[in-house]
């Protein structure tokens, strides 16, 4: 959804509504979310060269046949073993992930909680899942898990398998 259609339909996104192209329910996460949970899962299954396990964790979520893949994300997991036979010349590299990053910024920067940064990011329209995961990310560690509300965790449904994944980096 535009910054507009937000406006119109919502006035200003304070909650987890669900809804999108892919017609979420409120608290089903997006591929941000699980691309995230793929690589904490990596890391921690293989922490001195997570990159192989990382990968069979993405293989792992891209089977399971979600609604909410991204098609750029599909057809990455999709021809995922050709990776590894490309050239670096062949790399096409693009700087979209700058704008997310500064997006993300802005939002920690111009306000003064956890809420109010996602809930602003959310507000941004166009990509705004991903600018509010990566928002809720930094803000997360700013303001910590406390600050996030109580009816954002009661509805968000991998709620249990995001906190065995952060004990399980706290343990070490």
């Amino acid at each position: 959804m535009s910054k507009d259609e937000i406006k119109r339909k919502y006035r200003y996104l304070k909650d987890i509504v669900g809804g999108s192209c892919w017609n979420l329910k409120p608290g089903e996460v997006t591929d941000d979310t699980m691309m995230t949970i793929a690589v904490a899962e990596g890391i921690l299954d293989n922490p001195e060269n997570p990159i192989e396990d990382i990968g069979k964790h993405f293989i792992k979520w891209y089977d399971s046949k979600l609604k909410d893949i991204g098609n750029i994300i599909r057809i990455a997991l999709g021809e995922y073993k050709q990776v590894f036979q490309l050239s670096k010349d062949e790399l096409m590299s693009t700087g979209y992930v700058f704008d997310t990053l500064i997006c993300a910024l802005w939002c920690l920067i111009n306000t003064s909680s956890f809420e109010d940064a996602v809930c602003e990011a959310a507000n941004l329209g166009g990509d705004a899942d991903t600018i509010a995961d990566v928002t809720g990310g930094m803000a997360g560690v700013y303001y910590g898990y406390d600050a996030i509300p109580a009816r954002w965790k009661k509805k968000t449904l991998v709620k249990d398998q995001l906190i065995y994944i952060a004990q399980r980096f706290f343990e070490g």
